[in-house]
């Protein structure tokens, strides 16, 4: 058992792109695309409330075993751990999303939880600890789902981003950033990256010394959020129809 997973203390740094993170991108590419090549198999009302429920319930498990576990082994920390970064939001929208379909919900995981997972998985900050511990599983998972769901919402439920989501998305995001600045003095954190770069390397890397890469990264994600809106513009009021929203917060048909 300890050969495939490990619960004690951290066991090394993960290389990126060495076998277990390529396996990992591998795996959630081929979760992504049975769940859009499978999306006519949900073709009641009652069946896709099941999922929705059952995968909800799912990722609310994943997610505080991740807790569970910082406290048995005394690693919770409010510099680190504290649930503030945008990922960590993205896995409660998306159970939010999957339980009320919400409009607005749906818009900040999607653009939050596409661009931000993403980033994530393929340049992973997962600290100290690499394959096969449990920390390493359960970030892949977790970043994993956030996709699962918003390709859901999408193929399955019919979501689609209203015409103002960009603009709402990117407040909303700089409004975050603005309570989340004092609370890094407070716990010496670094929760959006507005702090410091990670340590493993990321994009960021690519923006620029601190402070000004976070500047530089305002520009990235109103592109970033644009470029995510762009595939729904072609035919975006016939198909509003028949799908989720207007964007009015009226919310989803169920």
């Amino acid at each position: 058992m300890e050969g495939w997973i490990s619960f004690g203390p951290s066991n090394g740094y993960m290389v990126s792109y060495t076998a277990p993170h390529l396996i990992s991108i591998a795996v959630i590419f081929i979760a992504c695309t049975a769940l859009l090549l499978s999306r006519k198999c949900f073709a009641t009302d009652r069946s896709k409330k099941y999922f929705r429920y059952v995968f909800a319930a799912f990722i609310t498990l994943q997610q505080a075993s991740i807790y569970i576990w910082y406290t048995v082994s005394g690693e919770w920390s409010p510099e680190v751990t504290l649930p503030l970064q945008l990922c960590d939001l993205s896995l409660f929208l998306a159970i939010a999303v999957l339980l009320t379909k919400r409009q607005l919900l749906a818009e900040l995981l999607y653009f939050w939880g596409v661009g931000g997972a993403t980033q994530a998985i393929l340049t992973s900050d997962i600290g100290p600890y690499t394959f096969p511990h449990f920390v390493f599983y359960q970030f892949f998972i977790s970043h994993a789902v956030i996709l699962l769901a918003c390709i859901y919402m999408i193929s399955v439920e019919g979501f689609r981003p209203s015409k103002r989501s960009v603009l709402k998305t990117f407040l909303i995001t700089n409004l975050y950033a603005l309570i989340i600045y004092p609370i890094n003095i407070l716990t010496k954190g670094n929760y959006l990256f507005l702090s410091r770069k990670p340590e493993g390397g990321s994009l960021l890397d690519l923006l620029g010394p601190w402070p000004w890469y976070i500047l530089s990264l305002e520009a990235v994600a109103l592109l970033l959020f644009t470029l995510l809106y762009l595939p729904f513009i072609p035919g975006g009021r016939k198909k509003r129809k028949t799908g989720v929203g207007t964007g009015t917060g009226a919310g989803i048909s169920a």
